[in-house]
């Protein structure tokens, strides 16, 4: 839930809980680079949800934000 005093963290996990991301494909091995990526982003996720879809698109938008290159060509045509 948003409120007034939310910070960007808490409002980065509710865009990405939205049930848009829930078809996102999470491809096979692609739990692998999702963890990788984890180590690069500002902030943390599930580190036991590294094959779901929210967890996939929080990992993404963040590092659109943060200017991060993406470790595999996928995951360019995931964001489009």
């Amino acid at each position: 839930e948003i409120q007034e005093d939310s910070d960007v963290e808490s409002l980065l996990n509710t865009l990405c809980a939205a049930a848009e991301y829930d078809e996102l494909p999470v491809r096979h091995n692609e739990e692998l680079h999702n963890e990788e990526l984890a180590g690069e982003v500002r902030f943390p996720v599930d580190e036991f949800a590294y094959e779901d879809p929210h967890t996939k698109a929080c990992l993404l938008l963040q590092a659109h934000f943060s200017h991060l290159p993406l470790p595999i060509v996928d995951y360019k045509t995931d964001t489009k």
